[in-house]
């Protein structure tokens, strides 16, 4: 996905034949709704951050950790 925001870290999986090869920490999940998901970086301010909406489809895998757990394996 390439996404590029303050606080984020793209993070390529090991497994090289894996479905999902990238994995992305530095995220928050604020709203699901209408079939997309709203997420702000976890630096984001109001006077220039920018808000990530992403559509709810079967390509994308999105997972929920913990914040105290940001490196886990992918």
């Amino acid at each position: 996905m390439n996404l590029t925001a303050p606080g984020v870290r793209e993070t390529q999986c090991r497994n090289p034949g894996s479905a999902y090869p990238y994995r992305y920490t530095g995220l928050k999940l604020i709203l699901q709704s209408g079939g997309q998901y709203l997420l702000l970086p976890v630096q984001w301010h109001k006077a220039g951050g920018a808000a990530l909406v992403l559509p709810r489809t079967d390509a994308l895998r999105l997972e929920f950790t913990p914040a105290a757990d940001p490196d886990a394996p992918c």
